[in-house]
């Protein structure tokens, strides 16, 4: 059986798992069961508010359904702010991470070239809390972006089980 993949990497059967959490002209919030997934895709220009108020839904879906695998797929947004950028990693990004109080693996699809603008400045501290952190890796499609989510969350998995 061929499998038709969409947007965000997810077969056609699974697809219909995601639960519609949010969708507006800039940003759109799914949950994906099949993949305990959290799919988050912002495109074109957002105001700061926006982008705030987006970043506040996001967290809520987080605290709802607690997944450890996130996919932010902002490789369509126009640039945000400096201030809005700090934002997201120094306030948003630890409080969920406190928030869920274990590992949390962020799969970022965007471009290359605005990858190192991103994290750039950026101390590590911001992605640990206690025993737990929040791993961010860069991908240039959602396709391998998921592959990796469900490797590290099977990783994760198969050392919990071994240790305990």
């Amino acid at each position: 059986m061929n499998e038709v993949i969409y947007e965000a990497g997810i077969s056609s059967q699974q697809q219909q798992a995601a639960v519609e959490l949010y969708s507006a002209a800039y940003l759109k919030i799914e949950y994906c069961a099949s993949y305990k997934t959290l799919l988050v895709n912002w495109s074109g220009k957002t105001s700061s508010k926006e982008l705030r108020n987006g970043y506040n839904l996001i967290r809520e879906a987080l605290m709802d359904y607690k997944p450890q695998k996130w996919l932010l797929d902002i490789h369509k947004r126009h640039p945000i702010s400096k201030e809005d950028q700090q934002w997201v990693f120094k306030e948003v990004f630890p409080e969920i991470l406190r928030r869920i109080d274990r590992d949390l693996f962020v799969a970022v699809v965007l471009p290359v070239t605005q990858f190192h603008a991103l994290v750039g400045g950026l101390n590590g501290d911001e992605f640990i809390h206690d025993n737990s952190f929040l791993i961010l890796q860069h991908f240039l499609y959602q396709e391998e972006a998921q592959r990796w989510l469900n490797q590290m969350h099977d990783f994760k998995l198969a050392a919990s089980t071994r240790v305990g």
